[in-house]
């Protein structure tokens, strides 16, 4: 009677080991694509955010620096 017990105890124990394990691809097929972490939409954001910072600057900046060589071609 023990026997049948452990028996019924080992399978028990054999099945909860075996369930929780993922099941492999059968036989012939070949296994799901990996999914590829994706870049989040707000990285795009405050990559476009910084560009057009950036450029702003760089509009804001261009006439100081234009003001010199334009004084010394029309000799204002």
């Amino acid at each position: 009677m023990s026997q049948t017990a452990d028996k019924a105890g080992g399978a028990a124990a054999e099945a909860a080991t075996t369930s929780t394990a993922r099941p492999g691809p059968a036989p012939g097929k070949t296994p799901p694509p990996v999914r590829r972490a994706r870049v989040h939409r707000a990285w795009f954001v405050a990559a476009v955010t910084f560009v057009t910072i950036v450029g702003a600057a760089a509009f804001r900046s261009l006439p100081g620096l234009l003001i010199d060589p334009l004084h010394e071609e029309f000799a204002w």
